[in-house]
């Protein structure tokens, strides 16, 4: 139990058994033993945090404002997109990120958060197609870019 991907794998476990309410503080676990492993890397948690999170927002059960969800994956995208061994992660998040949004967008009442949430979405937009990712899955990347735009026409995003 001193392993942080211990952690992390029963935190999966319980989101597929739909033992929501427990993920959290697996999640939780996972981050503070690996803190204590010198160069432990948390981009897998961190990864699966982001996921529970847009898979909350997209299925109505976040407890957090959406913005503070999106706020969280997009730095989760930008950290994955930068370093080769995690930039195909990014990919995934993107399309979860559109998911959440295309249900929650009715959500988004006020123009501060309307106005972060449409500047993250250019700046994903911008930054996938010179990303490493792009150049390795060009498919994957193509389709991630163009739900991007979809859902970010000029008017609202």
């Amino acid at each position: 139990k001193d392993n942080p991907y211990f952690w992390l794998q029963y935190a999966i476990a319980r989101w597929q058994a739909r033992e929501r309410g427990l993920v959290d503080g697996y999640l939780r676990k996972a981050r503070e033993v690996g803190n204590l492993k010198k160069g432990f890397s948390s981009f897998q948690v961190d990864n699966f945090e982001a996921i529970v999170r847009l898979e909350s927002q997209r299925e109505d059960i976040g407890s957090a404002p959406l913005v503070t969800d999106v706020q969280f994956a997009v730095g989760v995208f930008n950290r994955q997109i930068e370093d080769d061994r995690t930039a195909d992660y990014s990919l995934r998040l993107i399309n979860l990120l559109v998911d959440a949004l295309e249900v929650r967008q009715a959500d988004l009442s006020r123009p501060k958060d309307v106005g972060y949430i449409s500047r993250e979405l250019r700046n994903l937009s911008r930054r996938l197609p010179n990303s490493w990712v792009y150049e390795e899955y060009p498919q994957a990347g193509a389709a991630a870019e163009a739900r991007l735009s979809r859902i970010w026409p000029d008017t609202h995003f």
